[in-house]
């Protein structure tokens, strides 16, 4: 009798090995999680941004991540583009999400030499012209009425011109340099020195040789502050920093 029974226990006990969920019966392997949609991931390493040139809808997002071990900026050419991110510092995130459509440019002011684009597709939905509402009786011919006659101007004025406000020429004091080391700028155009540069105090002095007077003079700049100045006179005026002389630049006003 015991001998008839073991050949119905040893298939009691393979088809509970084959009951599905059962261990030995075959893992179930879970599908991988996709990422957030709707953004697209730059990163910035080896002092480039990769990739250095992405296309986005409007209303998409582009994530800056700082692979470096230097701090970078993300500061569009034309700020109208999206925000400037500044100081993303090593291992840092910046979300920056464009304001309109359009093909935008930006740089890294620490290092002119990042550059990147940024292409924006889409366009405003446009508004249409209200449909007439669907008329129930018959309709009546509308009488033409008598278009007034313009009352006459004594003296008419010419139109006002609304001047453009010139851009402001943006220079980064990092990395004990003046960046960038050539500052073109119009005259009357406005000059804004950014000491980016945490726990070392600069200053933008010019250089004074024989009868060339102090143009550019400023206080001591602590970390983020800035220096603001326009030159109205063209030419080119050498400047440095008093606590660190080996610091240089030119400021070039043509």
């Amino acid at each position: 009798m015991t001998r008839h029974l073991a050949p119905v226990r040893s298939l009691a006990l393979a088809s509970l090995l084959l009951l599905p969920g059962c261990p030995g019966g075959g893992a179930t392997v879970s599908s991988p999680t996709a990422a957030p949609g709707g953004e697209v991931i730059v990163t910035m390493t080896n002092f480039a941004f990769s990739p250095e040139s992405v296309t986005v809808s409007l209303g998409q997002s582009v994530r800056f991540i700082n692979r470096d071990f230097m701090a970078h900026t993300v500061t569009p050419l034309d700020a109208s583009a999206f925000p400037m991110e500044d100081n993303v510092r090593p291992g840092e995130e910046r979300v920056v999400t464009p304001r309109s459509a359009g093909n935008w440019s930006f740089r890294c002011d620490y290092h002119p030499g990042m550059k990147g684009g940024l292409v924006v597709t889409g366009a405003a939905k446009p508004t249409g012209t209200p449909e007439p509402a669907p008329s129930t009786g018959t309709p009546v011919p509308a009488t033409p009425s008598p278009t007034p006659l313009p009352a006459p101007s004594s003296s008419p004025s010419a139109p006002v011109a609304t001047p453009t406000p010139e851009a402001v020429v943006e220079v980064a004091i990092t990395g004990f340099a003046f960046v960038p080391s050539t500052i073109v700028a119009r005259p009357g155009q406005t000059l804004r020195f950014t000491n980016r540069e945490a726990g070392v105090p600069h200053t933008v002095t010019s250089v004074v040789t024989g009868t060339v007077a102090k143009v550019l003079d400023s206080p001591r700049l602590e970390a983020g502050q800035t220096y603001t100045l326009a030159i109205n006179a063209m030419g080119s005026y050498p400047i440095f920093c008093k606590f660190h002389p080996g610091m240089k630049a030119t400021v070039r006003i043509e």
